[in-house]
């Protein structure tokens, strides 16, 4: 166990969370980050970090599992203090006409995008009430900007390639 405070960041793998991956370490952070399938990367990631002497490991999980949040928090206990939650993993559902939304596409989104996250947080808080953490714990939610600007070039090709004479 260490004595550096651990930040646990989910979707740690690509984009947003692999930068926040990285720049934890460089802070001085341990970090546990997951991914979902992406275990070449997890590796690269680990390998590149660790030759700078960062203390970074990453799990594959499915944070939408009911258990997911307690185990993460016990395998970063077990790494060090947890001082901090990034919630960064995310999904998009199928690009396509709405009509086309399946129950099962609609579910994973809200699934990963939301229930996780409150999940990973009320993990967090039942943790962090109540005790004297070295260091004041934090939680980052990171939402996607498509919540502000929508999907440009995504629907938009889809509509245009599929307009029937309406215009």
């Amino acid at each position: 166990m260490t004595s550096r405070p651990v930040v646990i960041v989910t979707g740690g793998t690509r984009g947003i969370g692999r930068s926040t991956v990285r720049r934890l370490c460089a802070d001085g952070f341990g970090v546990v980050f997951t991914h979902s399938n992406s275990d070449t990367d997890a590796e690269t990631l680990e390998a590149d970090l660790g030759r700078s002497g960062a203390l970074v490991r990453g799990v594959r999980l499915d944070v939408t599992e009911e258990d997911a949040p307690e185990r993460l928090f016990e395998l970063a206990g077990s790494v060090g203090e947890v001082a901090g939650l990034v919630n960064n993993a995310g999904v998009t559902g199928r690009i396509g006409p709405f009509t086309d939304l399946t129950d099962a596409d609609l579910r994973r989104v809200v699934e990963v995008n939301l229930l996780a996250s409150v999940r990973l947080c009320r993990e967090a808080a039942r943790r962090w009430t109540g005790r004297a953490p070295v260091t004041r714990p934090v939680i980052v939610n990171v939402s996607s900007a498509a919540t502000r600007t929508g999907s440009p070039h995504e629907y938009v090709a889809y509509a245009v390639l599929n307009v029937d004479g309406g215009l």
